[in-house]
């Protein structure tokens, strides 16, 4: 392995550069797919390749845990952006939330993926994303709004989650004053709440 300085590092315009951020040559976010399978999406130079994970045996009673599997590509295609990104599934498709407040979504039609703009308004950025703990479902906010990540996104009105709980910081204030719109508006149950 050889080490590069960080002058170098910052110097190969292989790498790309985003404007506030340390510099890194890809992005990348791991989504579940099933019990045992995840994606991985990975940004490298303008191109996102999908990478699917399958658990053949997962030794969760070793220290430390031991999976093994087969990783297999599952293909490549031009990314609409060029910035650190989360990930959530829903309706047959990847719904790609990035750090400017944009939603993408990506799907596998007849072998081939197809990607579209499911939010973009500079007015109205993303701010934050929840997903339920079985991943079934996932949740975007704005400032004052909400919805549930589609190819038809629905935006919901809600008070503004920027404001409230002084006593947290950010972002842990963020994500839970998100949770508290979900629970008031009734998207969660209860025992979901609590977890």
């Amino acid at each position: 392995m050889t080490l590069v300085s960080d002058e170098a590092f910052r110097a190969d315009t292989r790498f790309r550069r985003i404007p506030g951020r340390a510099t890194c040559p890809f992005n990348f976010d791991v989504v579940p797919h099933s019990a045992k399978c995840v994606m991985a999406f990975i940004l490298v130079n303008g191109n996102v390749t999908a990478w699917e994970y399958s658990f053949d045996k997962f030794h969760i009673e070793r220290r430390p845990t031991v999976w093994s599997g087969e990783w297999r590509r599952q293909g490549t295609f031009a990314a609409p952006f060029e910035e650190p990104f989360h990930v959530a599934a829903a309706q047959g498709a990847y719904f790609f939330v990035t750090d400017s407040g944009v939603v993408y979504s990506a799907d596998k039609t007849g072998g081939n993926w197809q990607t579209a703009v499911t939010w973009k308004d500079a007015a109205r950025p993303v701010l934050a994303m929840l997903v339920q703990s079985d991943g079934a479902t996932a949740f975007v906010f704005g400032k004052d709004f909400y919805f549930k990540v589609a190819k038809k996104p629905k935006p919901l009105s809600c008070r503004d989650v920027t404001k409230g709980a002084a006593n947290l910081t950010e972002p842990a204030r963020l994500v839970y004053e998100c949770g508290r719109v979900l629970f008031e508006k009734g998207e969660l149950k209860t025992g979901e709440a609590n977890q």
